[in-house]
């Protein structure tokens, strides 16, 4: 996170084998969102995450991702 991003809160982050994985609270809307980044190959995406669902999303991200990335 950074100071352009002041209603933005990390909850949680990993990275494992250059995917980097963030859970992130929005505290304006009180969403969650979980952002994963590829970092070899630049590529990244974002998942809204229903607030009961969002540790199973951060732990499995691509398990929650088809239509993200069938877009």
């Amino acid at each position: 996170m950074n100071d352009h991003t002041p209603h933005l809160s990390e909850l949680a982050f990993r990275e494992t084998h250059g995917v980097a994985v963030s859970l992130v609270w929005n505290r304006v809307t009180d969403g969650v969102t979980v952002i994963v980044n590829d970092l070899g190959s630049g590529g990244s995406f974002e998942i809204a995450a229903p607030a009961a669902k969002a540790m199973d999303v951060f732990r499995h991200p691509y398990a929650y991702a088809s239509d993200v990335l069938a877009a």
